[in-house]
């Protein structure tokens, strides 16, 4: 009896092991780098005021204006459906987690000279959020955002080690 009881804990453990590890396979394999100065100066200008200019006025409340300003370049403004949900699911965060009382760049990851993600950490009043914007650099426009996610992942700012 106590050896199927053994069996049977140890299979357990395999399989939360297994499942933890096929999590989140892209962060496994890209860990987060914190931002140092050096790290800081290699960001773009351009992208981080466009960056700073969104979550302050996230924190103003200022939802359509924070979105219309860091997507009039970008082709993710032609997708009125699109915009539509992020701006219903920021107004709804900020109801579950809080206002919007600052935010800190904790990491960025340049995948070439042309393809930039940011990460960012965004503090509410009651819990913290996790944003991750991407940016290409386009011929035409200069930098501008393809990609923007957020959601209350904290914990993978964090290495298991």
């Amino acid at each position: 009896m106590k050896c199927i009881k053994l069996v049977t804990i140890v299979a357990i453990l395999l399989l939360n092991t297994l499942i933890l590890l096929s999590q989140d396979d892209a962060l496994q394999k890209y860990r987060l780098r914190n931002i140092t100065g050096t790290e800081l100066n290699l960001i773009p200008r351009e992208i981080l005021d466009k960056s700073d200019s969104f979550f302050s006025k996230l924190t103003r409340k200022q939802i359509d204006s924070a979105y219309d300003e860091l997507l009039k370049t970008s082709p993710l403004g032609n997708k009125a459906d699109q915009v539509a949900k992020l701006k219903t699911e920021t107004i709804r965060s900020l109801g579950l987690y809080g206002d919007l009382t600052g935010y800190e760049l904790v990491s960025s990851e340049l995948a070439s000279a042309s393809l930039l993600k940011l990460r960012y950490l965004a503090l509410h009043t009651r819990f913290p959020m996790r944003w991750m914007m991407t940016f290409y650099k386009s011929a035409q426009f200069g930098w501008i955002i393809i990609n923007i996610t957020f959601d209350d992942n904290i914990g993978f700012f964090f290495t298991d080690e």
